[in-house]
């Protein structure tokens, strides 16, 4: 049985945690040098492999769960693209020629746009026709095949205005996981289970310690690649939903930038900073002993932490005042002004 449509806690704080360490990660870029150490790769990796597949699973959870007819087809697409396309667009263009940035989008909106465009026509046509839960595997499979075939043409039109080579990757499974989890009962009931966050566990742990040894063949680095974000999915899931790990303040704290987490994605990177001398302090340590190896990781942790703080607290005072106008929030935001 398919849930009623109501707001689903658990999911803003997911989304809380998957924002805060897509800028955490690309704190760590900012500070990167290029005399680096492979040491301080470990944080990063560790975080890469979750991050962003946590939002391509809530929006595959989200879009499972009503009566797919031609009304609610049309408004979930058109609400999609200008809550998506629209900021895209505006911030592809603000970019080109008001900064003299070269002309690259948020590669985000893009992949994720077209997962549900896709999904939702599939949903259009299963509740027109009345297909059984049997269609879904065959489906999804289908679907991830074609889009593999795409991506792997080089075409000019799929390089510049698609976004298939990000959804040929892992993305484009984890949303279809999602979508499994909302339909299915069964799913839903194990994910909860201790168990299965246990053998996740074990998974995304393997995984993260074989990384930098099966992502030197190319199919095992996609396959490390996928069971890395679905068992990171469902170890982040359980423990939001079922355990008091977080709770309290940090929960208040993920679940007022989970609900704002699109506008902090599109507008995070305007704030390139660092903390003078730590980029220094890293890498002289990286070059030591282990304790001292480690001491750096921990300081870039530290570090980048702070740094990811201060930038969300930057991006809601922008966000504010972009919210004060109507068109501004539409073109900037993809959302109505409701204040």
């Amino acid at each position: 049985m398919i849930e009623q449509k109501k707001h689903i806690e658990y999911l803003d704080v997911l989304k809380g945690i998957a924002i805060f360490f897509v800028i955490a990660g690309h704190s760590l870029h900012w500070e990167q040098s290029s005399s680096y150490s492979p040491i301080n790769d470990v944080y990063f990796n560790l975080i890469n492999i979750f991050h962003v597949p946590i939002f391509f699973w809530v929006s595959g959870f989200l879009l499972v769960g009503k009566e797919y007819n031609e009304g609610t087809t049309l408004s979930t697409l058109w609400r999609r693209f200008y809550t998506l396309i629209v900021p895209l667009v505006t911030f592809s263009v603000f970019n080109y020629f008001v900064l003299d940035i070269p002309f690259k989008s948020p590669w985000f909106l893009g992949t994720l746009f077209e997962a549900i465009v896709i999904n939702t026509f599939y949903e259009f046509i299963r509740f027109k026709y009345k297909l059984g839960r049997g269609w879904d595997f065959s489906f999804y499979a289908l679907a991830y095949i074609g889009i593999n075939v795409i991506a792997g043409l080089h075409n000019p039109i799929e390089e510049r205005f698609l976004s298939f080579q990000s959804l040929a990757g892992q993305h484009y499974l984890v949303f279809c996981f999602g979508c499994i989890c909302r339909r299915y009962d069964l799913v839903k009931k194990l994910l909860d289970k201790n168990i299965v966050y246990t053998l996740s566990l074990l998974i995304f742990s393997s995984l993260f310690i074989s990384c930098d040894i099966l992502q030197v063949f190319h199919v095992y680095g996609r396959i490390h690649a996928a069971l890395g974000a679905l068992s990171g999915v469902v170890c982040i899931k359980y423990i939001c939903k079922n355990t008091s790990l977080i709770g309290g303040g940090i929960k208040k704290f993920f679940t007022l930038i989970g609900k704002y987490s699109l506008e902090l994605y599109l507008l995070h990177g305007y704030f390139k900073i660092y903390i003078p001398g730590t980029r220094t302090l890293i890498n002289n340590l990286a070059n030591g002993t282990i304790e001292e190896k480690l001491c750096s990781m921990s300081i870039q942790i530290l570090s980048s932490s702070f740094i990811t703080i201060f930038n969300i607290g930057l991006c809601l005072i922008v966000l504010h005042i972009i919210r004060t106008s109507n068109i501004f929030s539409i073109l900037f935001l993809g959302r109505k002004n409701h204040n």
